[in-house]
């Protein structure tokens, strides 16, 4: 999939080019606002919507359409509820969190994540640490720290990929075995 809908430079027939290259999902937004959606993140300039543009609800028919799934990861609160009110097909937040457990703007409400189950949306969960809660910061220090000493520690010479993912020790488990 591609993430950010600033990717279509605009464009409903480059949205199309990208499904029929095999391009099954997009996020409308990453973390920059463009100027016919407002993503999750403060900084919006005049000219940015509230939510969804008129072009924006065409982007959205378009993906339905098409079959492509629309992904609200990154969507601004009313873009998100925007983006619920055009679609006509089941919608997908595919790495968000939950405000309640943390305010990282980015997580969902829980009001947005029953609108997404009424709408027969499904959530991703997100694991990355800074959008789970404000105590996982140190779990995820002691598994970089402990990343770069097997990687310092390997034979094979390629370095260990590190990542902010709480639940990668069981990857390096399983490259271990």
């Amino acid at each position: 999939g591609i993430e950010g809908g600033h990717s279509s430079g605009g464009s409903l027939e480059k949205l199309e080019r990208f499904f029929e290259a095999g391009v099954p999902v997009m996020t409308l937004v990453w973390n920059n606002h463009l100027d016919w959606i407002r993503s999750c993140q403060d900084g919006a300039g005049p000219g940015t919507p509230e939510g969804l543009s008129a072009f924006g609800r065409d982007v959205v028919r378009r993906m339905n359409e098409l079959g492509m799934v629309v992904d609200l990861s990154h969507a601004g609160v009313r873009s998100f509820h925007d983006a619920l009110e055009v679609s006509s097909a089941p919608v997908l937040a595919s790495h968000s969190g939950c405000l309640a457990l943390h305010g990282h703007p980015r997580n969902l409400s829980d009001d947005q994540l029953r609108t997404l189950g009424r709408h027969g949306g499904v959530v991703g969960m997100v694991f990355c640490t800074p959008f789970l809660d404000a105590d996982a910061r140190a779990e995820e220090v002691a598994l970089r720290e402990s990343h770069v000493a097997l990687s310092q520690s390997r034979d094979a010479g390629a370095d260990c990929m590190v990542t902010p993912c709480p639940l990668c020790h069981l990857a390096m488990d399983a490259y271990q075995r």
